[in-house]
């Protein structure tokens, strides 16, 4: 978003604090049981990585993500811009009901317009079926979302996916982030995987926010082979008797 926040301060230390914090995080490890909250922003592996500045608001994002340059998000915000009639009559405001992340704890980012890669690490069990494993999210971005990958496929694009704000509230002047479902059910991989959101802010501050709210998921079903058990005596007795006949065959073929 453009205008930069004059509620919150960015404190650096905080930021460094905030940042190791989030470092001693795992990525989430996806079993048929794992509680979707485990799959939030704020929770499990989160990293962005900074690309440009791209001033040119037309122009997508790269057809593949970046695969360096990522440093760990930090819980952001949430953003509250109120209107400052004349110059700018309408306020900012990030759903509350969401948890943010950004590159610093204020959401406060660089001047100029950049490209924003949000990545996802989570690792799926061994048991999971990766043919019939679905996740479902609901995202929110300041200032777009123009495209999602699943392990370095672009697999959703668009010019933008989402508008970040939507119309200001006429009873307060206020333009709140919009949320989009989105649906992942391809390109997984067994153990670790990622996710990328490519969020394109204008400039003052960014953010982003993923709250997962679905998931289909089977587990694996390997085939298996009955063995005959020890005590078994039908299938010993019947094993022996074919024995026995085979040995038959052959010494009348030998006479």
């Amino acid at each position: 978003m453009q205008r930069v926040s004059t509620l919150v301060a960015t404190f650096s230390a905080l930021a460094l604090s905030s940042a190791a914090a989030h470092a001693q995080h795992q990525q989430a490890v996806v079993t048929c049981g794992t509680p979707l909250n485990a799959l939030a922003t704020g929770s499990g592996a989160w990293s962005i990585a900074k690309v440009g500045p791209q001033p040119d608001r037309t122009t997508p994002p790269m057809t593949t993500p970046p695969a360096t340059g990522y440093v760990q998000a930090v819980s952001a915000g949430p953003l509250d811009n109120p209107p400052e009639p004349p110059t700018d009559p309408e306020g900012y405001r990030w759903d509350g009901n969401m948890s943010w992340i950004s590159m610093t704890p204020s959401g406060a980012s660089s001047t100029n317009p950049h490209h924003y890669y949000v990545r996802q690490q989570i690792t799926l069990d061994a048991t999971v079926d990766l043919a019939r494993f679905a996740l479902k999210y609901e995202v929110a971005a300041d200032d777009q979302l123009w495209a999602i990958y699943i392990n370095g496929t672009r697999v959703q694009a668009g010019s933008p996916l989402l508008v970040g704000f939507g119309p200001a509230d006429p009873a307060t002047n206020y333009r709140t982030t919009q949320r989009l479902p989105v649906t992942l059910n391809s390109d997984w991989r067994p153990g670790l995987n990622e996710i990328v959101f490519a969020v394109y802010d204008f400039g003052g501050s960014t953010g982003f926010a993923s709250q997962a709210t679905g998931m289909t998921c089977q587990p694996v079903t390997p085939a298996t082979v009955r063995a005959v058990p020890a005590n078994d005596w039908y299938g010993l007795t019947l094993m022996g008797l074919l024995m026995a006949g085979l040995g038959a065959w052959r010494m009348r073929r030998r006479g």
